[in-house]
């Protein structure tokens, strides 16, 4: 069953000393919440649940994949103007807690986000003897758990802040279909047992959110961008379509309509990018122009933009033709006023996943370190995106689990929430999965 603390007093007291702090090192003491899932739901509703809107057939009548001849967009063009001066005393001005264990799990644990009000965290949680998730929220200030759904398999989840709900993908398992089922897009409201299916077959991996409507690709419809507004609740038209824009770049496995792009959305502004295989557009959503920025034969991935929207920070990866993997990986920033991109001069061979900080400025990263008795050993670094230098930061610590959704930074910056599971001394395994907290404080 899930076990509820009210532990607020704890949790502001301990930041408070933190922030009264200053310079003097202070770990912050959050009380450990333990949960065990897979524990019976309470519901009224019977299973299987209720949906609230019935999809159209499938696929929609009238379909007929493309087969146009690609045509390659134009290369971005920018403003210009002056790169911004790095202020303060950069990352060192950069103070961290300890990290504090303040939940664990007996199964892995997924980091989604931090939710706008920066008391909740977005995770997906694994039941005992299943490949079945549970898709929750953890109130950082009271201990409470609250499940959103259950679903098989999926990315992601996607936050909807207007909606307070949670939108995911679970596969739908069909015979008859060539790649034998499907990934059904549904939103939940926080009842696992009561959902609304937007889509009923989306590329799981191209969910996206400006805050009001929910973005993805149909698998049915192809390269046009599909948006819900949650808002009217109703669907509602993109005015840019990629059909026929997405051109073969590197020799990996052929482009699929409906499942090469991924989406990341501007916050407040009217940039979409659009990135697969080699290749990452920017479309502006108010005059429907699309462009393309050149990523050489390198792969782009957890792309993000910045809080303050000028920066769109990914990771860029090399492929191993031969055997279609990620062999290498950095992180670019790129300032979408100057047309810059900007390469770390963190020496590292892989990084893992990245999140920016409030002052959008500043990047918590988790990198590959080493590899010591099969264990995967994870540093956390803090990365400048303005002159591209970094720091590790927590040395003698080692964090992550898994390969997805290991970091998350608070949109306030006060706090980072990040995987730090405990191993096992005989094999590499995890026995037991954990999320921590460090908080963080910026001395200028």
């Amino acid at each position: 069953m899930d076990i509820r603390f009210s532990f607020s007093r704890f949790l502001l007291f301990a930041l408070g000393l933190w922030v009264l702090g200053a310079c003097t090192p202070v770990t912050p003491t959050f009380p450990v919440v333990t949960q065990e899932p897979g524990a019976p739901l309470i519901v009224e509703s019977p299973y299987p649940p209720p949906v609230t809107n019935t999809p159209g057939p499938y696929p929609p009548p009238g379909y007929v994949a493309a087969t146009a001849t690609p045509s390659r967009p134009p290369l971005c063009q920018f403003p210009g103007g002056p790169t911004p001066e790095v202020s303060g005393s950069g990352l060192d001005g950069y103070v961290l807690s300890e990290p504090t264990v303040v939940l664990t799990s007996t199964t892995g644990i997924g980091i989604a986000a931090w939710l706008p009000d920066n008391e909740r965290l977005l995770l997906t949680n694994y039941l005992p003897d299943s490949g079945n998730q549970y898709i929750e929220t953890f109130n950082t200030l009271t201990g409470e758990i609250q499940i959103y759904g259950e679903r098989n398999g999926g990315e992601t989840p996607v936050w909807l802040s207007v909606a307070e709900g949670v939108a995911y993908t679970t596969v739908i398992f069909d015979e008859s279909l060539p790649r034998g089922g499907r990934q059904e897009l549904r939103v939940s409201y926080g009842n696992p047992l009561i959902f609304e299916i937007i889509a009923e077959d989306v590329f799981n991996a191209s969910l996206a959110t400006d805050g009001i409507r929910l973005f993805y690709f149909d698998r049915a419809i192809g390269d046009q961008p599909q948006a819900w507004n949650f808002s009217a609740q109703a669907p509602e038209t993109i005015s840019f379509d990629l059909t026929n824009s997405a051109y073969q770049k590197i020799s990996t496995k052929p482009l699929t309509p409906g499942a090469t792009f991924q989406i990341a959305s501007q916050p407040g502004g009217t940039w979409m990018a659009f990135y697969g295989p080699s290749l990452m557009y920017l479309a502006n959503t108010q005059t429907s122009q699309l462009c393309e920025i050149d990523l050489g034969d390198r792969l782009a991935y957890d792309v993000q933009w910045s809080p303050d929207g000028r920066y769109l920070a990914f990771l860029s990866a090399a492929y191993n033709l031969s055997s279609l993997h990620h062999t290498s990986s950095e992180a670019v920033i790129l300032d979408i006023i100057t047309g810059e991109q900007l390469h770390s001069d963190l020496e590292v061979s892989y990084i893992y996943e990245m999140d920016w900080g409030a002052d959008s400025r500043t990047l918590a990263v988790l990198a590959h370190i080493e590899i010591v008795d099969s264990r995967p050993y994870k540093g956390l670094f803090l990365l400048d995106a303005v002159g591209g230098n970094s720091r590790r930061v927590l040395p003698d610590q080692i964090f992550g689990g898994g390969s997805l959704d290991e970091l998350a930074w608070s949109s306030d910056g006060q706090l980072i929430a990040i995987k730090c599971p405990i191993w096992s001394e005989s094999e590499p395994m995890i026995i037991e999965d954990q999320i921590c907290f460090i908080a963080v404080q910026n001395i200028p």
